[in-house]
Formats: structure tokens, sequence, C-alpha cells
């Protein structure tokens, strides 16, 4: 049991760490991405006419390989378009804090201006 366990393991932080590779260059690239995406779905649907045009007699089994790669492939779609809102999320967040962060600060200095100001005039 432990030794599966450990194979497990060690698949998952291979898993991650494919992920996290694959990741970067991803959120670098976003328009890259959409293009390929939309090449992809040109030329599953490609398959799908040629397929039909020289195979008719396979419809059903043609028709079912193409439901399995377009469901796939907008599968994949999605779980990267949800990294990516996450990103967007995260950089809004931190963005905020920083905001909120200047702001406080210089309510801080402008009051410390004007209490100076204050004591000058006395």
């Amino acid at each position: 049991m432990q030794k599966r366990m450990s194979l497990i393991g060690s698949l998952c932080c291979s898993i991650e760490r494919l992920w996290q590779n694959f990741r970067s260059p991803y959120h670098r690239n976003y328009s890259l991405f959409d293009i390929l995406f939309l090449l992809l779905y040109f030329l599953e649907q490609f398959f799908l006419i040629y397929s039909l045009a020289k195979y008719p007699s396979k419809f059903p089994f043609i028709v079912g390989i193409f439901a399995l790669l377009v469901i796939t492939t907008v599968s994949i779609q999605k779980t990267m378009l949800d990294s990516k809102n996450k990103a967007i999320k995260e950089s809004y967040m931190e963005l905020v804090v920083n905001y909120n962060s200047l702001y406080n600060e210089y309510e801080h200095v402008t009051s410390l201006e004007y209490d100076t100001e204050k004591a000058k005039k006395k």
C-alpha cells in the first residue's frame, strides 16, 4: 500500500511540474493560444467533413469520435480560461491592496502636512 501511494504521489508531482511549466508560457501568450484553439477547432471540423466524405458508411463512428474530440478540446480550453481568470483576479487583488496601501500612506502624509501647517500658523 505504501509503495502505491508513493507512485501516485510522484505522478501527481510530475503532473504539477508539467502544468507549472506549461502555465507560464500560456499566461504570457493568451492571444496565441486563442488562435491555436481556433485552428484546432477548424482542423477537427475539417477532419469530420473529410472523414464523412471518404467513409460514409462509418458515419456513427466518425461523428462519435468528432464529438469526443470537440468535448475534450472545449474542456481543455475551459480549464485554461479558468486559469487565466484566476491569474487576472490575483493581479487585480494585488493592485487593490497596493492602491489601498498607497491611499492610506497618502492620507497619513497629508494629515501630517496639515498638522504641520496648523502648528506653524499658531
